[in-house]
């Protein structure tokens, strides 16, 4: 199965039963970093706005459709940009992964995201958003699946452990010396966690 069309876009295919579900998800998590937008350029290195115009475009894609084509941006166009460049990495290799494991399950989204980590890691990427706030997500989130936690309660454990990382990932008193990228990771698997405890 081929990760990109022609026209560089991810399809994402869900049983029919799961589409409303998932979808309000997405939306509720989506719209969660648009509100937080100022909020995540209070810290260190903002990124608030760059991540509210992602969200906006993956948004605008799934209007009055069904989960659909989602565009990934292009890793090259943004090598220079350490953040962006990487996050985008990140997620081609997860929507790859969980493309070829033909299902989205938290099992496929737990492999999905080591192996994404590892890839991503393996590039060389090492930027606080992934250190500080990405890694421990998936740390946790592992760890409590293997331990038979539920999905809810997985992912409430690595919402948990990103915070506690991004609010660690600066030596200053000053919070708001912390990493923006960091804390928008807790921020969003904050939301992420909120949206799945509400629709499931």
């Amino acid at each position: 199965m081929l990760l990109f069309h022609q026209d560089n876009k991810v399809e994402l295919f869900f049983e029919q039963k799961y589409i409303f579900a998932y979808k309000k998800v997405l939306e509720f998590t989506l719209q969660v970093l648009n509100n937080c937008e100022h909020q995540i350029n209070k810290y260190k290195r903002p990124c608030g706005t760059m991540l509210s115009s992602v969200a906006s475009s993956i948004k605008s894609q799934i209007k009055d459709r069904n989960i659909e084509a989602l565009n990934i941006q292009n890793y090259e166009a943004h090598k220079k940009e350490t953040l962006k460049s990487g996050l985008t990495l990140f997620l081609i290799y997860l929507a790859d992964s969980l493309l070829v494991s033909g299902e989205l399950s938290l099992s496929s989204f737990v492999l999905g995201l080591k192996n994404s980590l590892h890839l991503v890691e393996k590039s060389g990427w090492k930027d606080e958003m992934l250190t500080n706030g990405i890694k421990p997500f998936i740390m946790a989130l592992e760890s409590n699946y293997k331990d038979g936690c539920d999905t809810k309660d997985c992912l409430q454990a690595g919402a948990s452990a990103a915070e506690l990382a991004a609010r660690n990932s600066t030596d200053s008193d000053r919070v708001e010396d912390g990493d923006a990228g960091a804390h928008s990771v807790g921020v969003f698997t904050r939301a992420l966690y909120q949206a799945i405890n509400i629709s499931l």
